[in-house]
């Protein structure tokens, strides 16, 4: 599990203890206070994941369980084979069995005639410390001769006193006392060693109905060894060579280590095993009527397959988890089996190397045999579960050439956006910059210069500070560089629609900033919120290659816990392209030269077309498309989103200026009647200069132009005129000055709405326009341009025969459908 699959693995010591892992160097591999601990896998089973027992034991499998008659959970607990056979019996030294004949047989142990040799051959063991009390001659302080070859000291800790043997220090001693004593005809007995009181055995069913003189004991009362003092009493034995009968088991080095041999005991048979004594939950508390049980039932141990445990949940966890995050852990350790046969040569390797017996040296052992067993031998390789061991393609994709392809044209759409926010700056004088109103054109190119940036970090592998800055970028962006666009047609197509109707529109350049600021901010308040409450974070998603595979791809993607908040970014520019669509749709019959709006309206659909794909990449699932190619792709389509949009606003004006081409040339009305556009007039408020006839703007008193039967002439020159109303009028006559305008007063407001087909002739009210420049400039430009078949020149006393007067009414009607609302009002 862990060299091989790299699965964290900890070794559960059962309850009271801990959790060790195998490269722990304070786990001795001792075996736990409890055997078979249950109720660490019903834990498994209720919590799942162990690092959430609370402290409690628990495990997910138990390796090695020896059948008894407990009754388990099976709604918890599964079992199967682990491949080994177990061996229980009673085991005594061979040179004990060598020595004494009949020993190895339980006949040759049972009934009176054996007692008295079975109390003097099998005397008790003691610990150090009663070895020092009660039969070292100075308790083991000045130790010569055979105390010495005993206890060298005496014991320091209570540890070390109540061992029964400690290397190089105490080598054991074995002591007939008052029980092994048969004279006077008492019921004496000899000793042996009995499991712990948790592990399943029969040893007082086994000597009391076939009546052999042997009794487990220990100094503190119990019938029952722990067992490292078995494993001291061992060591003590083979050291002393003092003959032992102990209660053992196989497979364990132990018994091979020390050279011990089997007690033959009565067979076992169906009968027997069905009559075991039952000790529930265990022998600690249990009667002796209960632990000698029936006759029937005090045969010899079993051999029997051991079994391996499994809390249930362990499985379903693992079937329920997707398989490219699959741990193997659970599939392997039911496929491993091992047999007696390897075990063994494990507990070989262990007890050959004799370095440091209880701690390292069964860490190589064990290292030792995986590796030369791995391919060969029992070929561990075998057990692993398909595609294992994989390997983890740390954030696949993101170094692709789709990404660097990404990330290079956003580079240069952001190059491109910068250097046409210069190009408007250098030619800001041209007619075509000045018209559209360059501020609003450094808006555009400064927008999608913001977008190329977020193009460029969907091309980067996602952090906690990209995956937030993407959306800011592009959504910012997009916001600079539309709604202010969006905002001046707008007003533009408001102004003409007003014309129509012949209203007065006030419309300032200072209103228009204020707007867009405001959807701005409100963006960067959304955003932060965004950002503040549920900011996108890299999310990582495995998912395997192929379907058999043992290749893991890790994918990374930005995500929020909801959804919700990229879902309104998309629509907030959606709303955005609706708006730019409906603004086309209302401007479709506006002159061309005032129609900004149908560039506008081209934008909208390209727009919509990049939006509805990037939609689609985003709401595709990974399974479909892995996040690092719709990552990459959405760079790409940021970037040909800006590339071809201010292509289509900025590459008609640059053209223009390259051919030098005047405005006037590239816009007409549908009777040929060329007109400049007006958004000049909108915003161009604190520039004195007429941006028409280049004369210093004064504010002059207002002037008044009447349209009636009177004369009409054709005006050959750009007129700057101030505040002015047309009053249009059927009424024929002659016109005077305005007694008001004589009198210094404003003129009368328009009077009429009457359209223009009844107009027959035209005059200018204010003769001193022509008079006094200095009164015929103001806040606002006309551009009426010389119709060749008009009249010659000004002059309000010539007059125009009837087909000049149709031609020029033509004229005048233009001028009245197409600028009227620019010549009525304040701007």
């Amino acid at each position: 599990l862990s060299e091989v699959l790299d699965v964290p693995s900890t070794i559960d010591t059962g309850p009271g203890g801990g959790k060790l892992s195998f490269y722990d160097p304070e786990n001795g591999f001792a075996y736990p206070k409890k055997a078979n601990n249950f109720d660490g896998l019903y834990k498994a089973n209720e919590v799942g994941d162990c690092r959430n027992s609370g402290g409690e034991s628990c495990a997910h499998f138990l390796t090695e369980v020896w059948q008894g008659k407990r009754k388990l959970n099976e709604s918890a607990v599964e079992r199967e084979g682990n491949g080994m056979v177990g061996h229980v019996g009673w085991f005594l030294p061979k040179f004990a069995a060598r020595d004494m004949a009949g020993l190895t047989h339980y006949l040759g142990l049972i009934g009176e005639k054996n007692r008295e040799r079975l109390a003097e051959t099998f005397k008790r063991p003691l610990r150090w410390i009663d070895y020092c009390e009660k039969v070292s001659q100075n308790n083991c302080t000045n130790s010569t001769g055979a105390d010495l070859a005993i206890a060298s000291r005496p014991p320091e800790t209570e540890k070390e006193a109540e061992k029964y043997y400690l290397e190089g220090v105490y080598t054991g001693h074995f002591m007939a006392t008052e029980k092994n004593d048969c004279s006077d005809g008492k019921n004496c007995t000899g000793h042996m060693i009995d499991y712990p009181c948790t592990w399943g055995a029969y040893t007082a069913s086994q000597l009391y109905w076939h009546n052999i003189a042997l009794e487990s004991d220990t100094p503190d009362g119990s019938n029952y060894y722990k067992y490292g003092a078995m494993l001291e009493v061992v060591a003590a034995s083979n050291a002393t060579r003092s003959p032992i009968i102990v209660v053992w088991w196989y497979p364990d080095p132990t018994m091979d280590n020390f050279d011990f041999v089997k007690i033959s005991l009565p067979e076992t048979s169906r009968q027997c095993l069905e009559n075991r004594p039952e000790a529930k939950p265990d022998r600690c508390s249990a009667t002796r009527d209960v632990l000698l049980g029936k006759e029937v039932g005090s045969c010899g141990y079993n051999t029997h397959t051991l079994e391996k445990y499994f809390a249930r949940s362990f499985r379903e966890r693992s079937i329920e988890t997707p398989i490219a995050v699959r741990s193997p852990g659970h599939q392997l350790v039911r496929n491993a089996h091992v047999s007696d046969i390897d075990i063994t040569e494990m507990m070989v390797l262990w007890t050959n190397r004799d370095v440091d017996k209880w701690n390292y040296d069964p860490r190589d052992a064990v290292c030792t045999w995986v590796a030369n067993n791995f391919y060969d031998g029992l070929k561990l390789k075998n057990f692993l579960p398909p595609s294992y061991p994989r390997k983890v393609q740390n954030e696949a994709g993101y170094d692709s050439g789709l990404m660097y392809l990404g990330m290079t044209f956003g580079s240069i759409g952001a190059l491109v956006s910068a250097s046409v926010g210069a190009a408007s700056y250098r030619f800001r004088k041209e007619k075509q910059i000045k018209f559209a109103q360059e501020v609003f054109l450094y808006l555009f190119s400064l927008g999608f210069f913001l977008v190329c940036i977020g193009g460029i970090l969907y091309g980067t592998v996602p952090s906690a500070g990209t995956c937030a800055a993407r959306w800011w970028f592009v959504v910012v962006g997009f916001t600079v560089a539309l709604v202010p666009l969006l905002i001046k047609v707008a007003a533009i197509n408001k102004l003409m629609n007003d014309a129509k109707k012949m209203r007065r529109t006030k419309v300032s350049k200072e209103m228009v900033y204020k707007i867009v600021a405001v959807v701005v901010f409100l963006i960067l308040v959304y955003l932060s919120v965004w950002t503040g409450l549920d900011p996108p974070l890299p999310k990582k998603e495995l998912a395997l290659r192929t379907e058999i595979g043992d290749i893991v791809d890790e994918h990374v993607e930005c995500a929020s816990k909801h959804m919700s908040w990229e879902i309104v970014a998309f629509s907030w520019e959606g709303s955005l392209i609706c708006f730019a669509a409906a603004v086309a749709f209302q401007s479709r019959n506006i002159a061309q030269a005032f129609n900004e709006s149908r560039v506008v309206g081209n934008m909208a659909y390209l727009v919509f077309f990049f939006l509805a794909v990037r939609l689609l990449i985003f709401f595709m699932p990974a399974s479909v498309l892995q996040p690092s190619v719709r990552n990459g792709i959405t760079s790409l389509l940021l970037t040909l989103e800006s590339l071809a949009t201010v292509g289509l606003y900025f590459g008609p004006k640059f053209l223009s200026i390259y051919k030098g081409e005047d405005d006037n040339e590239r816009g007409a009305t549908s009777e040929g009647t060329h007109v400049t556009a007006v958004s000049s007039l909108l915003f161009s408020k604190n520039d004195p200069t007429c941006p028409l006839c280049g004369q210093i703007r004064e504010r002059a008193r207002p002037s008044h132009i009447a349209i009636a039967n009177s004369t009409i002439s054709t005006i050959k020159e750009v007129s700057c005129l101030g505040d002015t109303d047309i009053n249009v009028m059927d009424d024929p006559g002659s016109f005077e000055e305005n007694p008001s305008e004589a009198a210094g007063q404003a003129p009368p407001a328009a009077t009429t709405t009457d359209t223009a087909k009844n107009v027959k002739q035209v005059s200018f009210r204010n003769a001193k326009a022509k008079e006094s420049p200095s009164e015929a400039v103001g806040l606002r430009c006309l551009d009426i341009v010389h119709e060749p078949n008009g009249c010659a020149e000004f002059d309000g006393d010539k007059s125009c025969d009837q087909q000049d007067d149709d031609k020029a009414f033509k004229k005048v009607e233009n001028l009245v459908t197409g600028l009227s609302c620019s010549s009525v009002g304040k701007f």
